[in-house]
């Protein structure tokens, strides 16, 4: 299947374009606009650009608010719950992680949860703004239910990613995001569209057995086993009965769920402030020698020993020189969106 390589700026603008042409406020577009752009820039088209055309719907059909008047209750000298008023989660999350940092620097560390929200797209988007700003961040999200349950046949939790971000000397941050299934189910839906099927132990259907058909796909099986059911209960605690959100099968799902109605998400932000704890440039080049350490570790075949974070990094630099690349199935969607909306599509070269 070809593609449309699309230069960041270009889909910047026309992300921001498309949702202010619905009635988006400035602050909400501008922070979906630099979530999905940079998102695909980074190569998780998952939760990229592809997104768009759902969030677009969401606005012109009541799910998100428009104009939103974030709340924010500090319930410590450094923690509080951010009530998002049914923002795009993008922008609740921009909000909840700026107070983070803000209280981070004051006191050492920061945390900030978010009631209200909505689908916030990838979690590092988030978590490596502290990561710039010379401190840890760590972001947090649940979802609807669609990892398999340990030793069960349907679907309890959600995917629910975990992002962990730090800054190094001389490179970008060190950067793990990751759902707490094998993969996200925009992935599934990718594939499904591209007629691929899926690796083995990625899915199950309604029987809770394994399949790689995505069309049969229904269920996600956890990373680690148990082990992942729990650190996706873990995240759940902290998105749901922090915030007083619904959890587990309550959620209402992205896609299923009629447009009109709120989903009352939650997320979970931290910001840690390095300095006080350790000299901020003794941290980073400590940081920096442990993954170059691991990165000379003698790999097993072909491909090199990496970071988490390393494949994005050069994602970000292919993807600048070359553009990002846009399926044909996501550009007929965008032609549909300049043509309803009467914005300009991007520029793009055909690949």
């Amino acid at each position: 299947m070809s593609n449309h390589y699309v230069k960041y700026e270009e889909l910047y603008r026309f992300i921001f374009d498309c949702l202010s042409k619905v009635g988006v406020c400035a602050d909400s577009a501008t922070s979906v606009a630099e979530g999905l752009a940079s998102t695909s820039l980074f190569g998780i088209d998952s939760h990229g650009v592809k997104l768009l055309p759902h969030y677009v719907r969401a606005a012109k059909n009541g799910r998100i608010n428009l104009n939103p008047k974030c709340e924010l209750n500090l319930k410590s000298h450094c923690a509080g719950v951010l009530d998002a008023d049914h923002a795009f989660g993008h922008y609740s999350g921009t909000v909840a992680m700026n107070k983070a940092m803000e209280l981070a620097k004051e006191f050492g560390v920061g945390a900030v949860s978010v009631a209200n929200s909505s689908h916030f797209g990838a979690a590092g988007f988030f978590a490596i703004k502290a990561a710039y700003q010379d401190m840890i961040g760590l972001s947090f999200t649940h979802a609807d239910s669609l990892m398999l349950s340990a030793n069960g046949k349907r679907p309890f939790f959600g995917t629910n990613p975990i992002s962990f971000c730090a800054p190094v000397e001389g490179e970008g941050p060190f950067y793990l995001d990751m759902a707490t299934t094998t993969i996200s189910w925009n992935q599934v839906m990718i594939s499904a569209s591209q007629d691929q099927n899926l690796q083995e132990g990625w899915a199950v259907d309604e029987n809770g057995d394994a399949v790689i058909d995505p069309k049969l796909a229904r269920a996600l099986n956890p990373i680690g086993g148990y082990k992942g059911f729990g650190l996706s209960m873990m995240i759940e605690i902290l998105c749901s009965l922090l915030t007083e959100m619904p959890f587990g099968q309550n959620i209402s799902s992205m896609y299923k769920t009629p447009i009109t109605e709120h989903r009352h998400l939650g997320h979970f932000f931290m910001a840690i402030n390095i300095s006080a704890f350790t000299e901020v440039s003794d941290f980073k080049k400590r940081l920096k020698a442990m993954m170059d350490e691991i990165r000379q570790e003698p790999p097993k075949g072909n491909a090199p020993v990496m970071c988490p974070g390393d494949p994005q990094k050069l994602h970000k630099k292919k993807r600048s020189e070359q553009g990002i690349p846009v399926l044909d199935v996501t550009w007929k969607e965008f032609e549909g969106l300049a043509k309803d909306l009467h914005v300009p599509l991007p520029t793009a070269k055909r690949g």
